[in-house]
């Protein structure tokens, strides 16, 4: 993949910990609302069938690793309650391989819902339920095609906010799962399914964005 996954999680670890050195860990203060973008990282089972793609003339995803972009809006109630949306978008792409010039992409997509209540000193708890759909193009000089996994997904995490006014500031820790609905390709010259019961990692995001 063109993403290597040691040096996104060692920034993005550093980046963290700056956060929580810059913000006030006592801070319990609670904004009305926020909009913000997020960069998420997620380290799962994106590469469970890359022997069998190796086996079709493919080139196999060749990481766990998926970088991921989004956005997320919400609302706080006075109670604890938050509540809100959020959108993702990962893509990845393999290395130049001289033996395939066709590479192999991955696309993932989530639009959902997102549910959390406000615990102590600036930290939550929130699950994001929704759908996804991740795609997977692979192809050789003979043949080509794509696996598209539809789905529902949970995404639950516990948040700490750094700062709650502007900039909007904060850093999480969770798990992802999709639950692919149906089958993963129709193409008969297939012997594998190449199907996922379900697509699962942990993630660390940060966030930054504005807040009222």
């Amino acid at each position: 993949m063109v993403a290597r996954p040691q040096t996104f999680w060692l920034s993005l670890g550093a980046l963290s910990v700056g956060f929580l050195l810059w913000g006030n860990v006592a801070q319990a203060e609670v904004p009305e609302a926020s909009i913000s973008s997020h960069f998420t990282a997620k380290l799962g089972n994106f590469a469970v069938h890359d022997k069998a793609l190796k086996s079709y003339g493919f080139q196999p995803v060749g990481s766990a690793f998926q970088p991921t972009w989004g956005l997320r809006g919400r609302l706080y109630h006075e109670s604890g309650l938050i509540y809100g949306g959020a959108m993702t978008y990962g893509f990845g792409l393999t290395d130049e391989d001289p033996d395939n010039p066709v590479p192999t992409t991955t696309h993932l997509v989530t639009m959902g819902g997102l549910l959390g209540y406000a615990l102590y000193g600036g930290t939550a708890v929130e699950a994001e339920v929704g759908f996804a759909s991740q795609a997977v193009t692979v192809g050789s000089e003979r043949q080509g095609g794509a696996l598209v996994y539809l789905g529902p997904y949970l995404h639950p995490r516990l948040t700490y906010t750094v700062s709650p006014r502007e900039p909007f500031l904060q850093v999480s820790l969770g798990y992802y799962l999709h639950v692919p609905v149906g089958a993963a390709h129709s193409n008969p010259l297939w012997e594998d399914s190449f199907d996922v019961p379900v697509i699962h990692a942990g993630t660390l995001s940060v966030e930054i964005g504005f807040a009222r």
